[in-house]
């Protein structure tokens, strides 16, 4: 028992040390001239004689597109 406790703290402790190594990794400076820009989604409604002969009624199709905030930058 005792030697399974010593096991999972040195495991424990291992885990929190490379949670932290990996944590200051990520914390570095971006690089110049770095912009973040907001991207929205929404749905297109078409009809399907616009995409085949014939058909009839209405799809719904995924589009993404930029925001109008992408213009400028965004404070990060």
């Amino acid at each position: 028992m005792r030697c399974f406790l010593r096991t999972a703290l040195v495991c424990l402790a291992s885990v929190i040390g490379i949670c932290a190594w990996l944590a200051a990794e990520g914390s570095a400076a971006s690089p110049e001239g770095m912009r973040l820009y907001v991207f929205s989604s929404g749905w297109l409604n078409i009809d399907k004689s616009g995409l085949q002969t014939g058909a009839t009624g209405k799809i719904s199709v995924p589009v993404a597109f930029p925001d109008q905030a992408s213009k400028r930058q965004l404070a990060v």
